[in-house]
């Protein structure tokens, strides 16, 4: 899952089982939840106290492996706070203060098990330190991150040991910790679309060690991989694309998170597509038939690492004259979405399962 460049109000789907799915929506003050049980396949509404108003557009959001923390990050219409911490285990929020500008867009966050932190991408305002910040886990302290970065982040991820690669518009980098390298630019392996791609898609295989991107260049899809990352350094590693042009068939793609126990790639945009691993293209997972005037717009993408055998997915129906919210349930082993509910009149922008805790 990953970020979004435009706005969103704010919703909490919740699961059994101690399951929850985190979604962002536009322009509300509080949040609603989805209940979900999925053995009998029940599901309803309440609603769940947030601490934001409705000037604030969640754009994305990550737990911890445990469950137990999240952090939501967005962009704050009138200078108020754009991070925020949650804790399960007491449900309490926390804001985060941050010491550079509140007018910053934070566009994404990613939760990195090695370093035992939160890593926060923005734009590059020129007013703070980096555009790379970061959050210590059990803190809600805003920090810069070691190397100053001055570039626009639109997604970010991190390895299994602790390297974080960012996209800006065209470009793609690592910062490249462990090494010592600092801020190290990915070159295409090959001639590809990469200068003319918006990244907003990331996300990590563990099965193969690379980095999988998705999102839009020329007003089609693309997809890119990277080359696996466990050895050091990590200078001279490339970037590829996904030739097959199975992609070229669709207009564009918001969100991707992997699955490693189907080791494939859940992606979603204008249709909901799986990535095969290492540029081999993929399969269209058929959506819900709807009237020929609606267009089905699919946000984000989230799987419930318990097991990995469902994914929660959040988009829209786009009819014209207004837009319904709605949330859609993927279970492995199909090539159907089941399940869809419709959520409101508003826009879902991001969710997120939680792990149990």
């Amino acid at each position: 899952m990953h970020s979004r460049t435009l706005g969103g109000k704010n919703l909490i789907l919740k699961r059994s089982f101690a399951m929850a799915i985190v979604v962002a929506m536009l322009s509300v003050s509080f949040a609603v939840g989805i209940s979900v049980n999925v053995q009998a396949g029940t599901e309803y509404l309440e609603n769940v106290n947030v601490p934001w108003s409705a000037d604030f557009t969640p754009q994305d959001m990550a737990w911890t492996d445990a469950g137990d923390m999240a952090v939501v990050v967005g962009k704050h219409a009138t200078s108020g706070f754009n991070t925020y911490v949650y804790y399960s285990m007491n449900d309490t929020w926390f804001d985060v203060v941050n010491p550079w500008t509140y007018d910053q867009n934070i566009t994404s966050v990613c939760w990195d098990s090695f370093t035992n932190c939160f890593w926060i991408g923005a734009e590059f305002w020129g007013l703070e330190d980096s555009s790379l910040m970061f959050i210590n886990y059990g803190t809600y302290k805003l920090l810069a991150s070691p190397y100053t970065m001055t570039i626009n982040i639109y997604s970010l991820a991190a390895d299994d040991w602790g390297n974080v690669l960012l996209a800006d518009w065209g470009d793609l980098y690592y910062m490249d910790v462990h090494n010592g390298n600092g801020l190290v630019n990915i070159p295409e392996g090959t001639p590809t679309e990469l200068a003319s791609s918006f990244l907003p898609g990331m996300t990590f295989n563990p099965v193969d060690e690379r980095f999988y991107l998705v999102g839009t260049a020329g007003g089609k899809a693309v997809a890119f991989y990277t080359d696996y990352t466990n050895d050091t350094p990590l200078v001279g590693k490339n970037v590829w694309q996904d030739t097959t042009g199975f992609f070229d068939g669709y207009l564009y793609l918001n969100s991707i998170e992997w699955n490693p126990n189907g080791n494939y790639g859940l992606a979603v945009g204008s249709a909901v597509l799986k990535v095969s691993p290492i540029g081999t293209g993929g399969l269209e997972i058929k959506g819900e038939e709807t009237p020929f005037t609606y267009m089905t717009n699919y946000l984000d993408v989230s799987w419930d690492k318990d097991g990995y055998g469902e994914a929660a997915i959040v988009g829209q129906y786009d009819f014209g004259a207004g837009k319904e919210g709605h949330y859609w349930r993927y279970v492995a082993g199909n090539n159907v979405i089941i399940g869809e509910e419709w959520i409101s009149m508003e826009i879902p922008w991001c969710v997120g399962f939680k792990p149990p805790a």
